[in-house]
C-alpha cells in the first residue's frame, strides 16, 4: 500500500515497484498495523465501523440480560 499526500496524481503517475532484499513487494489495498486496519486513503473508517457494530451487539445483549443480573 502506498500512502501519498498527492491524491489527484495517484492514478495517473505510475510508481516503480518497491523491493526488499531483491524481492518485489506486492501492493495491497488495506493494511493491518498494530491492530488497526488502514485503507489506501490512510483512513481507519472500516475498522471503526466494525468495532462500533461489535460494541452495539454487546450492548444489546447486555440490555436484554439486564433484568436477570
Amino acid at each position: 500500500m502506498s500512502l501519498s499526500r498527492r491524491r489527484r496524481d495517484r492514478g495517473s503517475v505510475p510508481l516503480d515497484p518497491l523491493r526488499m532484499n531483491g524481492v518485489d513487494l506486492e501492493e495491497v489495498s488495506a493494511l493491518k498495523l498494530l491492530g488497526i486496519e488502514m485503507d489506501s486513503e490512510g483512513s481507519a473508517k472500516p475498522h471503526v465501523k466494525r468495532k462500533a457494530a461489535t460494541a452495539a451487539k454487546l450492548v444489546g445483549m447486555l440490555r436484554r440480560q439486564s433484568p436477570f443480573l
